[in-house]
């Protein structure tokens, strides 16, 4: 797969990741005459399918837990769009062995949007 073809891939996704979050709000029902949780905005599809793809085995939890956490893969993403990252030499030496295994996950998201845009007709 050509490098800039992975680039142009990655700012796609990051600007979906940086403009497209998940909000919950209460809403007014008028037909029970009530307030109830809705959503109001959620992630990306395809972050979503990487969420449902990479989730946790443990039954300690009463909600689903996944092992994909949102800044690392916006820091992740920025690294295969060649963007700058905005963190000190603690972080970058903390996260370096993170960041590649998560570069390693999102690879497969990269590499199906890629499909799905090249199928679609112009």
């Amino acid at each position: 797969m050509k490098p800039e073809k992975i680039k142009a891939a990655a700012k796609a996704m990051l600007i979906d990741m940086t403009q497209m979050k998940f909000e919950s709000g209460l809403v007014w029902i008028e037909k029970n005459s009530r307030r109830e949780r809705r959503c109001l905005s959620s992630n990306p599809t395809w972050y979503r399918q990487l969420c449902s793809r990479w989730m946790s085995k443990r039954k300690r939890y009463p909600k689903l837990r996944t092992f994909i956490k949102r800044q690392h893969a916006i820091k992740a993403l920025k690294d295969l769009a060649g963007l700058p990252n905005e963190e000190t030499e603690a972080s970058r030496l903390l996260d370096n062995m993170l960041g590649r295994q998560y570069i390693q996950r999102l690879m497969t998201s990269i590499e199906e949007e890629l499909e799905r845009h090249e199928a679609e007709p112009d």
